[in-house]
């Protein structure tokens, strides 16, 4: 799957009932009809996040390369295709309480947020039917769930759950620092924010704003990464250092004015040490291997961790801050 090929910090059924509990004052309604579009006649035994998988599901994503045939919620996912769309339009169309205004605010909320939490759990039990588990699986749905909410936010109704929650979720991409201070001050303060930094420095970065002192910028390209320290021509021989697993990271790719490719993501209060992986041999290039930070702890991941009711998520990893 290409889409869902990336993203889980969640069991959707639990995130769906929290969604569905906090919007608008309807989610009176969703125990009442939870499984009103599960048919009678054994299909309950072939359901994907709750879904009979042979669902019609050719309302959007590649509907039209369906040449006409129904598209099922299974070959949806098979193919990589699925979208925000099919599941918003499957749940306004099945799922929605009969006594709902479809006219209303509050139910384009309610779909929303049902669509959301079908979504997650239809991912999360495709990937595991395939045998995805662990970290793969964190990592996959982790990038699925970045998926399903870009699209979210562009529909009428609102998810229950601010836009920044991500950001005090653990980020599970690899990103690229360059610095060129000592490799051992680097190892033993890890990576500080302006605001940390005794000495005088300058932003490199031109969408910086209030607060930017606080922030580490990285990115997501390890070329990109390694320019940091070598535009103020100050540290030639700097190093580029692989950060996991921070958390505090947010994504501001497209929002600076110096270069719409440098794939920014900054990182809130800094990165300690034990979050950087290590350095790479080549500055730009990861596919020459890396030098291990010895200090490294990455995630170990716990499916059985409780939902955090403040985000609307229900993480599934017990790692360090």
């Amino acid at each position: 799957m290409s889409s869902i090929g990336h993203r889980v910090l969640s069991s959707g059924r639990m995130v769906g009932d929290f969604h569905a509990a906090r919007t608008r004052a309807v989610g009176d309604h969703l125990v009442t009809h939870m499984d009103r579009t599960v048919p009678a006649d054994g299909q309950q035994a072939d359901l994907i996040g709750g879904i009979p998988a042979d669902a019609n599901f050719s309302s959007g994503g590649l509907a039209a390369a369906a040449n006409g045939r129904p598209y099922t919620l299974r070959a949806v996912l098979d193919s990589g295709g699925a979208c925000f769309r099919d599941f918003y339009e499957y749940v306004r169309r099945n799922e929605m309480p009969g006594n709902m205004d479809p006219e209303l605010p509050e139910s384009a909320d309610w779909t929303v947020n049902r669509a959301w939490a079908r979504a997650v759990a239809a991912g999360q039990d495709h990937l595991q039917r395939q045998g995805v588990r662990g970290r793969d699986l964190a990592e996959a749905m982790w990038k699925w769930k970045n998926e399903l909410e870009r699209e979210a936010r562009k529909m009428d109704g609102a998810l229950a759950f601010p836009p920044r929650t991500a950001s005090r979720e653990i980020y599970l991409e690899r990103l690229y620092r360059g610095d060129g201070r000592p490799r051992e001050t680097v190892a033993a303060e890890g990576i500080l924010p302006r605001s940390a930094n005794p000495e005088s420095t300058a932003s490199l970065v031109p969408c910086d704003g209030p607060g930017a002192d606080d922030w580490v910028a990285t990115s997501k390209d390890p070329v990109v990464a390694a320019e940091f320290p070598l535009a103020t021509r100050r540290y030639p021989d700097a190093e580029t250092y692989v950060i996991r697993d921070p958390i505090g990271a947010v994504d501001k790719t497209g929002e600076s004015g110096s270069s719409a490719d440098e794939r920014l993501v900054v990182v809130e209060d800094g990165v300690p040490a034990h979050k950087i992986e290590g350095r790479l041999i080549d500055r730009t290039d990861p596919g020459k291997g890396i030098i291990a930070n010895p200090a490294f702890r990455s995630v170990e991941f716990d499916p059985v961790r409780p939902p955090r009711e403040d985000t609307g998520r229900n993480n599934i990893y017990r790692g360090q801050d």
